[in-house]
């Protein structure tokens, strides 16, 4: 068993990312979250450089850094936003690259044992945030998991990723264990009450029996049917299903989000030209909503967020850079389930998952690039 090197390889930092996080919230607080996730984007950053493991502009850094400055000031109170913007598509950028990916595949299939273990103290520490901490809370009429974080998405999303992480490995080696984990990790999910990340998982479900030939299609329907009717049974779905009926009763199944869509587009007519193109700033975003909606809240969608806080140029970027990650082999795959977090819910306020997006894309490619090959051998 290989035991990665955090000095020499950069992809360990993203591996342990999770079990990082999870145990620096559970130890400082919540509140502290986005100030270590920056910082720990920032340091995954600073080890690809210094180890050539990918390619980053250095000038863009510069460029973006001043400009970071610059905006900070006349945006005032949107610098952690921009922060987390500008590290969002410099790791976009940094994945981007073949020899990265090639070299974190390589790496987590060398150290599966390790990462199983290290998946499986995530877990005993989230347990233990259940029992001791305020892991478990009343929200949307009902129970929700949270763990540590302040909200259960951080933890939906953290979860995601991980599971994209265990059936990748679970598809390369087909060791029952692996899906075994994976299937703990989606009833997780699922507690969190995060429908996006529940969709979003249901994608990556879909693509993986997509993979397979149609015997093992059948066999695993069978499967799932049957873990479906136990979790079934013992109401694991009771706390989504309330969740979704609370949002009814109060007027939309979807918690506002048409309401946010015409909050924005007003709070957009009435920018100049100047914010149209280049934003008004996220804490505009936030007055706006207020104004309107009598609650300061984000956009729930990166693109009316994005559009708001950083205008047109930051929709551009943001759009170009993740199109360019997407594409490639499984990349209908990746788009479905990306899209359903970014249209639903918002992605890049999210770092716990995008520091986990190379991990989701390798799941996808590994199943597009084997689909065809497993297909064959009906």
């Amino acid at each position: 068993m290989k035991t990665i090197d955090i000095k020499r390889d950069s992809s360990a930092l993203v591996l342990l990312y999770p079990i990082a996080n999870i145990l620096f919230s559970t130890l400082t607080g919540a509140e502290h979250y986005s100030t270590f996730t920056i910082m720990y984007v920032f340091a995954i950053l600073l080890t690809c450089i210094w180890r050539n493991h990918c390619r980053v502009d250095v000038n863009f850094i510069i460029i973006g850094s001043v400009f970071l400055i610059t905006m900070s000031v006349a945006y005032n109170k949107s610098g952690s936003i921009l922060l987390q913007f500008f590290s969002f598509l410099l790791l976009l950028d940094a994945y981007h690259y073949k020899d990265y990916e090639e070299t974190f595949k390589k790496n987590i299939l060398e150290s599966d044992k390790l990462i199983f273990r290290g998946i499986c103290f995530y877990l005993a520490v989230l347990f233990y945030t259940v029992v001791f901490k305020d892991g478990i809370q009343t929200g949307w009429g009902t129970v929700v998991l949270y763990g540590p974080y302040s909200l259960s998405h951080i933890l939906a999303y953290e979860l995601l990723a991980i599971l994209c992480l265990a059936l990748f490995v679970y598809k390369i080696k087909m060791e029952t264990k692996w899906l075994v984990l994976g299937a703990v990790l989606e009833v997780l999910i699922v507690l969190t009450c995060v429908r996006s990340a529940i969709l979003s998982s249901a994608f990556v479900l879909i693509w993986l029996l997509h993979s397979f030939n149609l015997k093992r299609k059948f066999e695993y329907i069978l499967l799932g049917g049957i873990v479906l009717g136990i979790l079934a049974y013992f109401r694991v779905f009771d706390q989504v299903i309330t969740k979704s009926l609370y949002a009814m009763g109060n007027g939309s199944i979807t918690n506002g989000r048409e309401w946010i869509v015409n909050s924005v587009s007003m709070i957009y007519e009435e920018s100049s030209v100047f914010e149209k193109v280049f934003g008004s700033g996220y804490e505009n975003l936030l007055r706006g909503n207020y104004r309107y909606l009598g609650t300061a809240i984000q956009g729930h969608n990166d693109l009316l967020t994005i559009l708001i806080s950083f205008g047109i140029v930051g929709v551009g970027l943001y759009t170009e850079e993740l199109i360019r990650f997407i594409k490639g082999k499984g990349g209908i795959g990746c788009f479905l389930m990306l899209a359903v977090l970014v249209y639903y819910n918002g992605l890049f306020l999210y770092t716990s998952m995008v520091i986990g997006l190379i991990v989701v894309r390798i799941f996808f490619r590994e199943c597009g690039s084997t689909r065809k090959k497993n297909n064959n051998g009906i």
